[in-house]
C-alpha cells in the first residue's frame, strides 16, 4: 500500500509499482473462512456467542460483560489491542441491534464507536445506503433513483418503501431500529478428541502402563473413525505421584492416520524411554490436531490373481511413505526429515525448496516447471571439473572428475542460464552459466550423463548434476 498497490489493480501493474521482490499468493476463500472461524473461536474470551458476519466480520453479544470488562470503551480497546497483535486492522462498534452495529463498523466514519441505546435511527439516517447490506443490484437500483443515504429512505411510508422497493430493504432497516429480532448463530469450538485414564493407584511397572496406553490408543483411534478423521498430532501426559512435573510426549505425523499398529509403534518407544518417577497416576491422550481422511477406491472389479500397477495403487503407496516419513520423524526429529517443493525460478539451486515434513502441506497452487530436461540429482554444491579440448573453444574430448578420467561420447548444449540480474548485485549479475548434457565413460565404470557449465566470466567448469 505504501508503494501505490491498490485492490482492484493488475497483477502487472502491482508488480511495477513494488522495486522489492513480489511474492504472489492465490487467494483461497476456504482458507480465509477457516481463518475467520479460528479468530471467532478465540473470541470467546469476550463473549460466549460470537458469530461470523461473512466475509470477512465478526458480531458477539457482549450484553452482561460490560461489568467483568469494566465498560463497553475498555471493552472495545481490549479486542482492538488484541487484534492488533495478531496483524489484523479492524473496525469496531457496539449498539443495542446487530444491524446497527453491522452498520457503523463498516460504513461509520470512525473505526470504533459507541452507539448508546436510543441513537440507533439518528446514526442510521447518517449511513450510506450500502450499510443496508443489501444485493448490489437493489443498492444500483435505490442510488440511481437519488437514494444516497438510508435517512431519505426511512422517511418514506412503510407501505410503498415495501411496494416499490420489495421486503428486504424493511427487514434491514426494522432490524437496525430494533423492531425486528436477529438471530446471532454462535460458533461453536471444535470437540476435543480425547481419550484418559485414571489408574487406581501410582505404578511404576512399565507393563501396566503400556497396557494401559495401548487401551487408550485404541479408544482414540475409535473416536476418529466415527468422526471420520485422521491424527496428525498426538500429546500425550502421564500424570506422576507426588506433585512431580508430568511427562509430556508429543508425536507428529505428516498425513492423516487412525491406523491403531502404526500410531502405537511410535508411541511405544517414547514409552519406554520415559521417567515413571514415583509412579503414574493418570494417562492421557489427546488429538491436538486432526484431520478429515477422504475415502478412495482401490479397485473396481478386480478379478483376484490379477495385480496390474494404477491409480488404484496409489493409495497404498502414498500411505507406505506417509509411515515411513513417520518413523523417520519419531526417531530422528520433526525436523530432520524434509519434502521438497518447486519454486518458479531458473536458476538451479533455487528452483525448490525444502520443508519440514511435520508442517508441510499439500500445495494445490504447485509452480510451474520448466519443460527443459532437468538432472535427477544435484548436487550440495557443484564441483570442479578439468576439461580437454581438441582445439580451443571447440568441443569437449576428454574431463577430469572424482579423480578419474572420463571420454566424452556424446554432448549436447550449450544452454544459458544467468543471473538474477533484476537484482543489481555482483554475486547475481555474473552468475552466467553456459550448461551442458555430456555422456561419459571410463575403464571400470559405467556410462553416466552429467550436467555441467562453464562460467563465462573465469572459463572455469563445474559439474552440477547427473541423471541416475
Amino acid at each position: 500500500m505504501a508503494c501505490g498497490v491498490r485492490s482492484g489493480m493488475s497483477l502487472a501493474q502491482a508488480r511495477a509499482l513494488v522495486r522489492e521482490r513480489v511474492i504472489v499468493v492465490p487467494w483461497k476463500p476456504e482458507s480465509d473462512a477457516d481463518a475467520l472461524r479460528s479468530v471467532a473461536t478465540w473470541c470467546h474470551r469476550f463473549s460466549p456467542i460470537v458469530g461470523i458476519d461473512p466475509p470477512d466480520g465478526l458480531v458477539m453479544d457482549v450484553t452482561g460483560t460490560q461489568r467483568l470488562h469494566k465498560g463497553e470503551h475498555r471493552l472495545l480497546a481490549l479486542i482492538r489491542r488484541s487484534m492488533d497483535r495478531f496483524g489484523f486492522r479492524t473496525r469496531l462498534a457496539i449498539a443495542s441491534t446487530v444491524g446497527c452495529a453491522r452498520a457503523a463498523s463498516r460504513h461509520g466514519d470512525i473505526t470504533c464507536m459507541s452507539i448508546q441505546p436510543g441513537d440507533e435511527a439518528a446514526c442510521m439516517r447518517a449511513m450510506p445506503i450500502e450499510a443496508l447490506d443489501l444485493s448490489n443490484e437493489q443498492t444500483a437500483s435505490l442510488r440511481a433513483l437519488g437514494f444516497d443515504r438510508v435517512g431519505p429512505l426511512m422517511e418514506l411510508p412503510r407501505s410503498s418503501l415495501s411496494a416499490r422497493f420489495g421486503a428486504d430493504a424493511l427487514k434491514c432497516i426494522d432490524a437496525a431500529l430494533g423492531r425486528r429480532t436477529e438471530v446471532i448463530v454462535p460458533v461453536r469450538p471444535r470437540e476435543v478428541l480425547q481419550a484418559d485414564h485414571v489408574l487406581d493407584g501410582p505404578t511404576s511397572h512399565w507393563e501396566s502402563v503400556h497396557r494401559c496406553a495401548g487401551m487408550l490408543v485404541a479408544k482414540l483411534m475409535a473416536l476418529l473413525s466415527s468422526r471420520q478423521m485422521g491424527l496428525r498430532r498426538l500429546d500425550v501426559t502421564l500424570a506422576l505421584a507426588n506433585g512431580s512435573s508430568p511427562v509430556r510426549i508429543t508425536l507428529t505425523l505428516c498425513r492423516p492416520c487412525r491406523d491403531e499398529r502404526h500410531v502405537w509403534s511410535m508411541l511405544q518407544p517414547h514409552l519406554e524411554r520415559a521417567d515413571l518417577g514415583d509412579g503414574v497416576e493418570s494417562i492421557s491422550l489427546v488429538a491436538a490436531r486432526a484431520s478429515p481422511i477422504h475415502h478412495s477406491q482401490y479397485r473396481l472389479n478386480a478379478s483376484p490373481g490379477l495385480d496390474s500397477p494404477g491409480d488404484g495403487d496409489r493409495p497404498d503407496s502414498e500411505a507406505a511413505i506417509g509411515m515411513l516419513s513417520d518413523t523417520l520423524m519419531s526417531r530422528l526429529g520433526a525436523d530432520a526429515v524434509m519434502k521438497m517443493f518447486p519454486v518458479e525460478s531458473h536458476v538451479p539451486e533455487r528452483s525448490f525448496r525444502l520443508e519440514s515434513m511435520a508442517t508441510a502441506r499439500r500445495r494445490h497452487d504447485a509452480a510451474r516447471v520448466d519443460p527443459t530436461p532437468r538432472p535427477t540429482r544435484l548436487f550440495m554444491r557443484p564441483e570442479p571439473i578439468h576439461v580437454i579440448h581438441l582445439s580451443p573453444d571447440g568441443p569437449i574430448f576428454q574431463l577430469q572428475w572424482r579423480h578419474t578420467t572420463w571420454s566424452v561420447t556424446s554432448c549436447i548444449g550449450p544452454e544459458r542460464i544467468g543471473g538474477r540480474w533484476w537484482l543489481s548485485t555482483p554475486t547475481e549479475t555474473c552468475i552466467d552459466r553456459d550448461y551442458y548434457r555430456v555422456c561419459i565413460t571410463a575403464r571400470g565404470h559405467e556410462p553416466r550423463w552429467i550436467w555441467m557449465y562453464r562460467l563465462s566470466v573465469h572459463g572455469t567448469w563445474h559439474a552440477h548434476g547427473e541423471w541416475a
